[in-house]
């Protein structure tokens, strides 16, 4: 395995290690359920609990990616774009490591 690329499985271990624990404790706080004496009180609770969980969802969302990126490091294919299978430029797997495809499919894919 090239240098790289380890750096970049190293980078997305951390980053899962640390999405988990987010996750965890953001799940944690939204378990909580204290009652708030007031109306007032009670919608900005409820408003920070949607928030919470909101950022739990976009993390979950991000951490599968991840997950994603690190089997493909397993079977041979990262920075292997997935849709058009060519290489995936090295600066941008080096900004995103998580990506799935080249910055011309990406474009495509995020106009359609």
């Amino acid at each position: 395995m090239d240098r790289q690329i380890q750096r970049l499985q190293t980078r997305l271990e951390l980053h899962r290690q640390e999405l988990r624990l987010n996750i965890e404790h953001q799940r944690q706080y939204a378990r909580k359920a204290e009652p708030e004496p007031d109306v007032l009180d009670q919608a900005t609770s409820s408003y920070d609990k949607e928030s919470v969980l909101k950022r739990s969802s976009d993390e979950q969302q991000l951490l599968g990616m991840i997950e994603s990126a690190l089997s493909r490091i397993r079977d041979g294919s990262f920075g292997e774009c997935q849709h058009c299978g060519k290489d995936i430029d090295g600066k941008r797997l080096a900004a995103v490591p998580w990506t799935r495809y080249c910055i011309q499919c990406q474009q495509d894919y995020e106009v359609s």
